[in-house]
């Protein structure tokens, strides 16, 4: 029931009212996914994306070809030729079935190197930014000296001294893009221990800890996510560049760059070699970009009309 004087608008907070031509209007604020949906490339992009984890989950136990064993019999196959869908390469090894293997790879190379930028950009960025003072001019003097170098610089001289292989550049792919998160996640952290349930919170006692982790944390979950995510495709361009220069995936690894760098001295006479882990690389970052826009729009209040 409604109070006297009150109207349906005012006793319901989650229906919106605005004031147009002398007359009250009733809008109804999409929900999340709702919007989410209305955004043609992200569906696009979630569906691509769905699909390709799908095929590297599925796609190596069902193909017929071992990635690793060579066969010179069917060496540079054309694509559709003896049962090669995309071609053989130069050792015979099936195309198709690499990639497929490679896509499981490229995907670890993404999620696991955000994530290990994530965590330390949360242990980093949330105490700079809720208290301040030395704690965060150390951490952000650090920051600034990181990102005096390129991100693909950075981790070209961290795999370096680590030494080629995959597990590597997937850390120094991570420790490349700390400084995004640490400066994101502070930022936020900054702007949400000013408000008042933050105030309130250490007016009754609760730790430090407490505070970051209830109360702050959660702020700055939605811009993490939507960075987190677009920061997935780079860091599979920045793995698959560590590998095509021979810092990343050793061979015989089916990892898409280490695949575009055995195919480029065969551009001329087996082009597929290089093109289609090319197409593949493309299409996957599209896809988890798309992804990203559309998680962007969903999460942005401004969008939320």
């Amino acid at each position: 029931m409604t109070a006297p004087g009150e109207t349906a608008a005012s006793a319901s907070p989650r229906v919106p009212a605005a004031f147009e031509g002398g007359e009250i209007v009733i809008s109804q604020r999409p929900s999340l996914a709702r919007r989410f949906l209305r955004h043609r490339g992200a569906t696009a992009g979630m569906f691509i994306f769905v699909a390709i984890v799908l095929l590297a989950t599925i796609g190596p136990r069902v193909s017929p070809y071992d990635p690793y064993i060579s066969d010179l019999s069917d060496q540079l196959a054309r694509p559709g030729s003896e049962g090669h869908l995309l071609g053989a390469d130069h050792l015979g090894r099936d195309v198709a079935g690499r990639i497929l293997h490679g896509a499981a790879l490229s995907l670890q190379m993404g999620f696991i190197a955000v994530a290990f930028a994530v965590v330390l950009g949360l242990l980093l960025g949330l105490p700079a930014g809720y208290f301040g003072g030395a704690t965060d001019m150390v951490v952000m003097r650090l920051m600034d000296v990181m990102l005096a170098f390129p991100s693909i610089l950075l981790a070209l001289s961290i795999v370096s001294i680590l030494g080629p292989s995959l597990n590597n550049a997937m850390i120094a792919v991570g420790i490349s893009v700390v400084p995004v998160y640490v400066r994101l996640i502070r930022a936020s952290a900054l702007s949400t221990r000013e408000l008042l349930f933050v105030e309130a919170a250490r007016v009754i006692g609760v730790g430090h800890v407490q505070i970051m982790a209830r109360h702050i944390l959660p702020n700055v979950t939605a811009p993490l996510v939507v960075v987190a995510t677009l920061g997935v495709a780079t860091a599979i361009i920045v793995g698959a560049a560590l590998s095509f220069l021979g810092l990343g995936a050793q061979p015989p690894t089916p990892e898409w760059g280490a695949m575009l760098s055995e195919g480029r001295g065969f551009i001329q006479t087996a082009w597929w070699m290089s093109v289609f882990p090319g197409l593949a690389i493309m299409v996957t970052v599209l896809s988890i970009n798309l992804l990203g826009d559309g998680l962007r729009d969903m999460l942005d209040p401004r969008m939320r009309v």
